[in-house]
């Protein structure tokens, strides 16, 4: 009786404090979350390869390089004009790029054995440019819609696939 009595006040305790529960701190029990609660900890940790425009500001380029960082992920930021070289010497999970270049980047890993996912950055584009990158590509980040949670996760969901096909499952 006093067992029982002890396990009805701590579970009371924990339910009206609040306490976060670890098991072992696995992160699984709260997806995207780190076992804290105080960053994003991706899913499936990849390499990505980060393809900024030419006009991209170099301090949101190094803002995406350490939330990706920060999330577990291995990131490259590779500028206009490397492309080829970095495409013959490292293996990328995902790419991340500007829409306007990710039909020249899909043409440039066509050649190789590696096939990367491709996340395109939208910013500021037409209704109609929007619907078109829906129907080529998965999933978008769109810059001005998303925080950088909403960002990450869509990385999330396209390793997720990834990951799933290439165990063949579905």
């Amino acid at each position: 009786m006093l067992r029982r009595a002890v396990a009805l006040v701590l579970g009371a305790v924990v339910v009206l404090t609040g306490a976060e529960l670890n098991a072992c701190g696995d992160k699984f029990l709260r997806p995207g979350r780190s076992s804290r609660m105080r960053s994003y900890a991706a899913m499936h940790r990849a390499s990505i390869l980060l393809y900024p425009s030419a006009k991209a500001d170099p301090s949101i380029v190094s803002a995406w390089e350490k939330m990706l960082r920060q999330a577990g992920h291995k990131s490259q930021v590779v500028r206009n004009g490397d492309l080829e070289g970095t495409v013959a010497n490292g293996k990328y999970d995902l790419i991340i790029s500007d829409y306007r270049d990710a039909a020249k980047i899909a043409q440039a890993f066509h050649a190789t054995r590696v096939a990367p996912g491709i996340l395109p950055v939208v910013s500021n584009v037409s209704k109609a440019v929007a619907e078109e990158l829906k129907k080529t590509y998965e999933y978008v980040i769109d810059a001005d819609a998303m925080d950088r949670y909403q960002a990450l996760a869509a990385i999330d969901r396209v390793m997720d696939v990834r990951v799933k096909s290439a165990n063949g499952q579905q």
